[in-house]
């Protein structure tokens, strides 16, 4: 069982020295990883960073090229093999995997340090013996084989799950569009959320989790949100302890973060701090509440979805209908037409926000739910009373 020390320093650029130093003194204090790497000879280790899709760093979508570097570097002199590899949403092959890299910055790490770009699409039929949720499913067969995995986050907010960290970050072990259907599969909001818990147990004995906060995303993440600046770096062997140190650093209530429920708050983790931990107020998406019981009839269930749960809304302004949000909606009801995408019946909208996830050109945002604006009317009101 991982335990619930969790790693923080501050670092206020992406200087590849100053997170190399961070990086060795997080091992340093936390020798069992290491370790186990070094004991065993030509242990191949995959760094899964967050390459949701090929976006430039400086957009704050996926993690800093500067970050795997710092730890492909600290890798290099033990005897191992270093793959980066992750799959990004929706279909993907050799020549998107390109793209991705190269976009994100990942080529150029594979260039001048000894790590490898993984390009090996296949998948493996995994049983979850003791999941919850998730019994068997398919996984990017290079984790399976991996004896090692260093999973290397970015802080950023999400539309669905509240919060894209390390917990999250593992659900892009489930190959291409296979992550689109498990949204199908599982529109409860719980039940997806222990979904991604089990894959996280499954690995959890060959993981190690870091996070570049150095500039995370706020907002309407994980694709649509701004820039926003926290200075962090956070590891740890346990995902959801890490995810706790998160939430606090950024404002967020860890009640709200479904793969968090089960923790009380910061006093659950033991924290190593190298400097002094700096907290933000980042601009947080609403809370998501799909959890609606089946028993309540059907016509009931659509009108609480459309009062309560934001729906996705696009800007025709600046859509270029790539078809993009057409490939990621598992529910298929987004059809394009003249003026561009449009959604005809939100109640078959099953609210997993994939579309605007997908889009690059930031023109799906989410609709403000009717009692999200009465509170925001009467809570206005009496603060100005």
């Amino acid at each position: 069982m991982a335990d619930n020390k969790v790693y923080y320093d501050y670092i206020e650029n992406y200087d590849l020295e100053l997170i190399k130093e961070t990086i060795a003194k997080i091992f340093e204090e936390d020798k069992t990883f290491i370790e186990k790497i070094k004991a065993k000879s030509g242990a191949k280790i995959l760094i899964k960073p967050n390459l949701l899709s090929a976006r430039h760093p400086d957009k704050a979508i996926t993690t800093h090229p500067v970050v795997i570097k710092a730890i492909v570097e600290y890798l290099s002199p033990l005897d191992c093999e270093i793959i980066i590899g992750d799959s990004p949403a929706g279909t993907y092959n050799q020549k998107i995997l390109e793209k991705l890299y190269t976009t994100c910055g990942m080529s150029e790490v594979a260039d001048t340090t000894r790590a490898t770009l993984n390009f090996d699409t296949s998948d493996a039929l995994v049983n979850f013996e003791n999941g919850k949720t998730l019994k068997k499913s398919l996984m990017l067969k290079p984790a399976v084989e991996a004896d090692f995995i260093i999973n290397a986050a970015k802080l950023k907010t999400h539309t669905l799950t509240r919060l894209t960290c390390t917990t999250k970050n593992l659900f892009g072990l489930m190959p291409g569009v296979l992550k689109f259907r498990q949204h199908l599969a599982m529109p409860d909001l719980t039940i997806f959320a222990q979904m991604l818990l089990d894959i996280c147990n499954y690995f959890e004995d060959k993981s190690f989790h870091f996070v570049d906060g150095i500039i995370g995303m706020e907002g309407e993440g994980p694709s649509g949100g701004d820039p926003k600046f926290a200075g962090a770096i956070l590891a740890g062997s346990n995902p959801q302890m890490v995810d706790i140190l998160a939430c606090h650093i950024m404002g967020m209530e860890i009640n709200t973060v479904p793969t968090l429920k089960e923790f009380k708050g910061i006093e659950d983790i033991e924290i190593n701090n190298f400097k002094e931990i700096k907290t933000y107020n980042f601009n947080l998406p609403p809370v998501m509440r799909r959890s609606i019981p089946d028993k309540i009839p059907k016509f009931v269930q659509n009108y609480l979805t459309e009062i309560i749960v934001p729906k996705p809304l696009f800007d025709l302004k600046t859509c270029k209908k790539c078809n993009i949000c057409i490939e990621s909606c598992p529910a298929e009801i987004i059809s394009m037409e003249n003026k561009g995408p449009k959604i005809k019946d939100y109640k078959k909208c099953i609210r997993c926000y994939c579309c605007q996830e997908g889009c690059p050109y930031r023109s799906i945002h989410l609709s403000t739910p009717l009692v999200e604006r009465i509170f925001k009317f009467f809570y206005l009101n009496k603060k100005k009373g």
